[in-house]
């Protein structure tokens, strides 16, 4: 994408009308490192050389796994060494460094005393190798090259040696090696691996070329109007100088314009595949593609000619567009250089797993435990969907299952959770199905273990799929089996850690000390104590680094809502750990139920947070023009999605979780359990008071029965109830919850 000068101001009043706005990211402060320069053979060597070990055919990648190198090795990291390169060579001998070269005949000038010339010899040649050391693998030519300097020899005088212009003198330089580690299919990390960017992409995972660099920055952050290469994806080479060109050996992938990108890749714009040849050390153009607006993924095959089959052979994707954010994107997929293949070879014989998996809890990616613990069957999900794609030559039953382990590994078949539930379906070939995986439906009764609620948690949950009779004709079996990671934090968020976008206000007139506001809605399930908020900050166009702004609070959005207000000197800066910046709230703010957090800007110009399309909570995104007078809900334009706002709960000024608990706990008992119908509640803390209120919820989380305790105990008659498993809660007015399960048995 390029832009003008005058169409970005067009661009600026149109998001000034609109008010809210998405714009193209910038930079992604997520993926921000200060990372160690990284070499390839067209780039200039700064300190690491990395080895790869050559690889044979089939060679194949469905980036599901991330299998490209990262360029981030130190010197200290074990088995790195260090290696010097010298420049010239006489021979096998290295040329000492007090020697100068030119690539002119250089003279011995003879004179008689009466300075009379005598006669004129050239000083002798010699063949000096001239190693380039700037590239890896190291190239050298020799050269024919002469002493850099004039003899003159007048007889009765001293001889004259007069230095003359030069052209090669011995340097060297000192680079670390890192080893081969066998494992990558990529020379270098430049693209994005990811499941965020594609649009009905054929397998979990692509491979994503914009204008972002390895460290999630802009290529030229200087203008918004640079073009030129943007991202390189370079393969290991190949030892493949047995094959010829009768071994039909073809290299085959699957590419996209834009996807779920916000800016499609225009005409000038393009991705290109270019073949190294081992002989003449040169990239020679193979295919390329000009930009066009989104659409389905294609298949490409490209047969190699003799010319290429040769040891040392590689093949590299590369990417040209604005170099100034994530704009002009593209994404591949499948990946294949193997033999025995013809222009119709276009199958891909491969069941997996399509889409990403969704958080187990309903709306949020992320809730503190204690939170999870106080209402599991209400906050996790009935079912968790997933896509499964048949990309084989024919129907097929495919198989699946999943399993939930702890930190520790530690697997748990024996909770009500489908661990040894094995389901099948029949897909017809290059079919997709939609599956719902039971967690709270019938049969299932799914809940996370009991874990320490005051500390940070998460649990794996591994889905694995296997089509019927394939064996080893599934050519990807690693998109078989993904891993979710459900987090317990001490936070709410709806985001997944990437933004797709960026969410931003802008407001014409501040005469009147009108401020722009963004809110979003988060709501507990039991009261808490919120003590800090996150935001993941997105740099776009201007840099707003520095900027300060106010962080909010509302219990609602009425022109009385506000509870909090603090001038955030720390201001605004990039690059925080995982992309996010948490600022602390000068007191702690009880909560209950709904809250709005965000931030009111201190200027005209939009302070953008990151916006994630994965998962559409956009009804619980609002703004303000008027410093919160009305807030407005986000326009239609907006894509379905969520601000990547995190508000904190139990942290200290360390942003450290708080070990233990300041609310006192409530402590009860229920008897007998099972029961026929008639239980008692029974309270045992100093918490005890009269009309203390309690819930029963089934397994659904529905409330089915409430009422108020007259004492320490109390009798309740749940007869009428169909038998099954309830939940009964007490929550005390400071916010202590505790629950306890009961069997109704008739």
């Amino acid at each position: 994408m390029r832009v003008t000068l005058f169409t970005f101001f067009c661009l600026l009043f149109i998001s000034s009308s609109a008010q809210d706005f998405l714009i193209v990211p910038t930079s992604q402060p997520n993926q921000f490192e200060q990372l160690i320069p990284s070499i390839d053979k067209s780039e200039l060597i700064d300190s690491m050389i990395y080895l790869f070990t050559p690889r044979d055919v089939p060679f194949k990648d469905d980036f599901s796994r991330n299998q490209l190198k990262k360029l981030n090795a130190k010197a200290t990291d074990p088995g790195v060494f260090d290696t010097t390169f010298y420049r010239l060579y006489l021979g096998n001998q290295l040329v000492d460094t007090a020697l100068r070269f030119t690539n002119f005949p250089t003279k011995q000038f003879r004179f008689n005393a009466d300075s009379t010339a005598i006669d004129t010899i050239d000083n002798p040649s010699v063949q000096l190798t001239v190693v380039n050391y700037s590239i890896y693998p190291t190239q050298q030519e020799v050269v024919t090259a002469y002493p850099a300097y004039n003899i003159f020899d007048t007889v009765g005088k001293p001889v004259d040696t007069i230095a003359s212009s030069f052209l090669y003198q011995q340097d060297s330089i000192v680079r670390y090696v890192v080893p081969s580690d066998n494992r990558s299919l990529w020379q270098n990390d430049y693209v994005l691996i990811n499941n965020d960017y594609a649009w009905q992409p054929p397998s979990y995972g692509v491979a994503t070329f914009d204008g972002l660099n390895r460290e999630g920055r802009a290529y030229d952050n200087k203008s918004i109007n640079t073009y030129g290469v943007t991202d390189y994806l370079t393969s290991v080479p190949f030892n493949i100088g047995y094959l010829f060109e009768s071994d039909s050996v073809y290299l085959s992938f699957y590419y996209q314009p834009q996807g779920l990108g916000r800016d499609a890749p225009e005409s000038q714009d393009s991705l290109v595949v270019e073949f190294f040849d081992p002989l003449s050390l040169k990239w020679d153009f193979a295919w390329g593609a000009r930009g066009f607006a989104k659409a389905p993924f294609q298949i490409v095959l490209l047969k190699l000619t003799d010319k290429y089959l040769q040891n040392g052979f590689q093949f590299r994707f590369k990417s040209k567009g604005n170099r100034s954010g994530a704009y002009d994107t593209w994404n591949i997929d499948y990946v294949k250089l193997d033999k025995d293949r013809s222009v119709f070879d276009t199958a891909v014989v491969d069941i997996t797993i399509a889409t990403t998996i969704t958080s187990m809890i309903k709306e949020y990616t992320s809730i503190p435990f204690w939170q999870y613990d106080a209402f599991s069957s209400v906050v996790t999900r009935d079912t968790v969907p997933i896509s499964i794609q048949n990309n084989a030559l024919s129907t097929r039953t495919v198989y699946f299952r999943y399993f939930v382990k702890d930190p520790l590994d530690n697997y748990y078949p024996n909770f009500p959770f489908p661990s040894d539930i094995n389901t099948s379906t029949v897909i017809g070939k290059g079919g997709r199905q939609d599956r719902n995986l039971p967690l709270l439906d019938s049969p299932v009764s799914f809940e996370y273990p009991s874990v320490d609620l005051d500390t940070a948690n998460s649990f794996i949950t591994q889905f694995i799929t296997q089509g019927s009779n394939i064996g080893t004709l599934d050519e990807y079996p690693q998109n078989d089996t993904l891993f979710f990671e459900q987090r317990f934090d001490h936070y709410f968020s709806y985001d997944n850690g990437s933004a797709e976008a960026g969410y931003g206000v802008n407001i014409t007139d501040t005469t009147f000390g009108k401020r722009a506001m963004i809110a979003q809605e988060f709501s507990t399930f039991v009261k808490d104590t919120l003590n800090a908020i996150s935001f993941y900050f997105l740099p776009q166009g201007v840099d707003l680094e520095g900027q300060k702004f106010n962080l909010c609070v509302w219990k609602d959005l009425t022109p009385n809502g506000l509870i909090y207000r603090k001038s955030v000197q720390d201001q605004v800066y990039y690059g925080a750990k995982n992309g996010f910046l948490t600022y602390l709230l000068d007191s702690s703010i009880v909560v209950s139920g709904k809250f709005y957090v965000g931030f009111e800007q201190s200027g005209l110009r939009s302070l953008n947070v990151g916006y994630d399309f994965k998962n559409n909570q956009k009804d619980k995104l609002f703004y303000s023009l008027n410093s919160g007078e009305s807030f407005q809900a986000t326009s239609a334009a907006i894509n379905p999605g969520n601000a990547m706002i995190r508000p904190y709960f139990k942290v200290n000024n360390n942003q450290v979780a708080i070990s233990k608990q300041t609310l006192e706990e409530i402590s009860f008992v229920v008897y007998p359990n099972p029961s026929s119908g008639l239980i008692t509640i029974q309270i045992n803390t100093s918490l005890s008071q009269e009309n203390q209120a309690y819930s029963v919820f089934d397994v659904k989380g529905r409330e089915v029965y409430s009422g108020k305790l007259l004492g320490n105990r109390e009798v309740v008659n749940l007869g009428d109830f169909n038998n099954g498993l309830y939940l009964i809660r007490l929550i005390s007015d400071n916010g202590s919850v505790k629950t306890k399960r009961i069997i109704i048995s008739h």
